[in-house]
């Protein structure tokens, strides 16, 4: 009976391990920088397997890690978590709180009527 409950609890063990580390990982939100799609503090699950699957598409909220770990001062996140705005080949341009993608206005229905951030991220 108690060998039972062991393999049980192994192989439950093991399951969590394979799908925090191939399928399902979760974050907590660093930063303001999302608002008001996400709120600093959140939590979300990250789909691990779908970008094996199909390419980024703009408009998708990835994790990433930060490009140099290094630069991260004490207390900055490793992992960063961004929209998707432009895709590879494509020319990004801020004007006057507009975003410009090959010339074209970017339709931004994510951000909040009015809602302008002064300074890029």
């Amino acid at each position: 009976m108690h060998l039972e409950w062991a393999a049980v609890i192994i192989g439950a063990v093991l399951i969590a391990l394979l799908v925090r580390n191939f399928v399902v990982q979760s974050f907590k939100i660093p930063s303001g920088s999302m608002q008001p799609t996400l709120i600093e503090g959140d939590r979300v699950l990250v789909n691990r397997l779908s970008y094996r699957l199909h390419d980024v598409n703009r408009g998708d909220v990835i994790v990433f890690s930060r490009p140099d770990s290094a630069a991260a001062g004490p207390g900055e996140p490793e992992d960063l978590i961004k929209r998707v705005i432009a895709l590879p080949g494509e020319t990004i341009e801020a004007r006057e709180g507009e975003v410009y993608i090959d010339g074209k206005a970017l339709d931004e229905p994510y951000l909040v009527e009015g809602d302008q951030d002064p300074e890029p991220r």
